[in-house]
């Protein structure tokens, strides 16, 4: 356990000092993702585990070698993917002289918004960002009460977004957890499938290429915290995004285009036993991930006849197939695997 919460602390340090700006030059870009994907590949255990029902979507899923993904709305836990928005910060912000200056120079590197704005918005807009910084303040100050009613709409529709948009598969850095038996393999009834260290580096059959987004890695350890993560850029950056959503050529600058996944990782520390990893993709449609894997675990509770057909199923694909037991001897709550030959 003491490993556990030191990879997890580590990785906290690692996301929190990493941040992908679009704006970089690619030769700075491309480092801070090698950097990034090389810590992250230090921490990651040999195998990762994934809990199972006997349903048949399951079942279907694993004899086509397929990884599933769910969106955060359909998971147990309602406080999953929710985080914190710090609107005072926000408006504070917008009276700061250098968020005026970025505005500045957006509106300078999109020469084409003229294209895209009717002409009067577009020259509010600009007066607004030209003016000198008391002047500039104070028309923000009298603005106010609509930059709240507007930055209260978008904090709403932005939790909606994070519950609705990102497809995730979750998976476990142990196959030995008798709470997580009960909730997710049916009350010890079901299995659990191991995969190695390169999961999520497999192509998705959606898009042919890898279900991570851009190219660094996404599978990422969960950050256990007693505080909801503070979302506050998260939010800026969707706010612009959702301005321009349907316009082309619109450049947005991104203050970290980890922001989704960083949003994506804090969960209470009422779940800390879980030692969840995450495949995280921003696929527009469900990714399916072709991964074989190499272990199947099978529960305690499993019928002998759902034995045998997994034990056929694992035999006749070259996977590993172990049954979990409990030593009737021992003085301690422990659940224990042993392998079953062919």
């Amino acid at each position: 356990m003491a490993k556990q919460i030191s990879s997890s602390l580590r990785f906290k340090e690692i996301l929190e000092n990493t941040v992908l700006n679009n704006y970089d030059n690619k030769i700075v870009y491309d480092k801070k993702i090698k950097d990034f994907s090389q810590q992250i590949e230090a921490i990651k255990p040999n195998s990762f585990f994934r809990y199972r029902t006997c349903g048949e979507w399951a079942i279907n899923a694993m004899g086509q070698n397929i990884v599933t993904f769910s969106k955060p709305s359909e998971f147990n836990d309602p406080f999953d993917s929710l985080v914190y928005v710090d609107t005072d910060l926000i408006i504070k912000n917008l009276f700061n002289p250098k968020i005026q200056h970025q505005l500045a120079q957006w509106l300078n590197i999109n020469k084409n918004l003229e294209n895209i704005l009717p002409k009067e918005k577009l020259n509010n807009i600009l007066s607004v960002i030209n003016e000198p910084v008391p002047e500039y303040q104070t028309t923000i100050k009298l603005a106010k009460p609509q930059i709240e009613n507007m930055i209260n709409y978008i904090v709403s529709d932005s939790l909606i977004f994070l519950k609705n948009y990102p497809y995730i598969a979750c998976f476990s850095e142990t196959p030995y957890s008798p709470t997580m038996w009960a909730h997710y393999a049916d009350s010890h009834k079901g299995f659990v499938l191991e995969y190695d260290k390169n999961l999520g580096t497999h192509s998705c059959i959606n898009c042919q290429n890898r279900c991570s987004y851009e190219h660094f890695d996404l599978l990422l350890p969960v950050i256990y915290s007693e505080d909801r993560f503070n979302a506050s850029n998260f939010v800026l950056s969707y706010l612009s995004a959702k301005m321009f959503r349907n316009t082309t050529d619109m450049f947005l600058p991104e203050d970290d285009k980890l922001a989704m996944h960083k949003v994506l990782l804090y969960k209470s520390m009422d779940w800390e036993y879980e030692k969840e990893w995450r495949l995280i993709s921003l696929c527009k449609t469900t990714p399916r991930v072709v991964q074989k894997p190499i272990g199947i675990y099978l529960g305690i509770n499993m019928p002998v006849n759902v034995k045998k057909e997994f034990c056929n199923f694992a035999f006749k694909n070259d996977i590993k197939v172990h049954e979990m037991y409990i030593d009737q001897t021992s003085k301690i709550y422990k659940i224990n695997s042993r392998e079953i030959k062919n």
